[in-house]
């Protein structure tokens, strides 16, 4: 799903696919980044049980009261099961990009950074430039990927 998303809409990321359980760390040397890159998607949900999403880097403290003043809304942690069954997805791997109904914002850290790596699975990995991201997530957020 989000290599299709990727590719309809021209975003410049690469999806990598492993035979066998990946690392972040890993990934990152075989991609020639710095372990700085490596990033995370934080769901929370509202009280009406909407998903939203704030992207970081990994290394980044997430203060749930600033995301809200971000989102403009009372948000809450959501558990593995609540975001499975709202999204389809686990809250270990939640994509960063192309999902139906989530709105999506990032960090500034994370939007400045050259590169960025995110966990779709254990074998299965995404990068993108943050910049690319930031386009990503615009074009999301605009077509209702919120």
């Amino acid at each position: 799903m989000i290599a299709d998303f990727i590719k309809v809409n021209k975003i410049n990321a690469k999806v990598f696919s492993f035979a066998t359980d990946m690392s972040f760390e890993k990934v990152a040397s075989i991609a020639h980044v710095s372990p700085k890159s490596i990033a995370k998607v934080t769901p929370f949900v509202s009280e009406k049980e909407r998903m939203f999403v704030y992207i970081s880097l990994a290394e980044e403290k997430i203060l749930p009261k600033e995301v809200e003043k971000v989102f403009g809304l009372v948000l809450h942690d959501v558990d593995k099961t609540q975001c499975l069954k709202l999204s389809g997805f686990e809250r270990e791997f939640f994509p960063p990009i192309g999902i139906f109904g989530v709105q999506t914002e990032i960090s500034e850290n994370a939007e400045h950074m050259g590169a960025l790596v995110f966990m779709l699975s254990h074998r299965e990995f995404v990068l993108i430039e943050g910049k690319e991201l930031r386009k990503a997530v615009d074009l999301g957020n605009e077509l209702g990927f919120f």
